[in-house]
């Protein structure tokens, strides 16, 4: 669901939009948006603050197709939870495993595709502790989309994860 929020300054107002990855901002006169941005939203799952500001400084110049990313970011599978229980228009999420549980990022995968149903949204993992629990037993028992081990992430894996996720998502959601 859309939400509209006007301010009033000088007899002029602005508009800020927020829909399905759209964000419209712009001076209007008549309720004519004079600018239209599209802004991709990827959200950071990991319990590890320097791995945030890593991934949010590597993808401070990220776009795709021209357009920005906006970063969300989470601490824990439960904060991750309400987060897409809120924003079920965030395209990708980049997910550890490991955080308050051992399964904790598994869990809240299994949340965000099978209680909330989104199966849009394209989830890529990102774990520090690959032999825990093996790419190959993730990917045949749970809906992810990629598998990245923080011991060999360069910017380009990541970059080349984030492209391919973002474009399945627009098609999967015609946009």
């Amino acid at each position: 669901m859309a939400m509209a929020q006007r301010r009033r300054a000088s007899g002029e107002s602005n508009l800020l939009f927020n829909g399905p990855n759209l964000s419209v901002v712009g001076k209007t006169e008549n309720d004519d948006v004079k600018s239209v941005k599209r802004t991709w939203k990827v959200l950071i799952v990991d319990d590890d603050d320097v791995v945030h500001q890593v991934t949010s400084m590597v993808l401070s110049d990220y776009s795709f197709e021209g357009e920005p990313v906006q970063i969300l970011k989470s601490y824990s599978g439960f904060e991750c939870r309400r987060i897409m229980q809120n924003s079920p228009d965030i395209a990708v999420v980049i997910m550890d495993v490991v955080m308050e549980t051992d399964t904790a990022g598994l869990d809240a995968i299994k949340y965000i595709r099978e209680e909330l149903g989104n199966h849009s949204v394209r989830i890529i993992v990102r774990t520090g502790q690959p032999g825990q629990l093996p790419e190959k037993i993730i990917v045949a028992e749970y809906d992810i989309n990629g598998y990245l081990e923080k011991a060999d992430l360069t910017a380009a894996k990541l970059y080349d994860n984030l492209d391919s996720s973002l474009q399945a998502y627009k098609e999967i959601n015609n946009l």
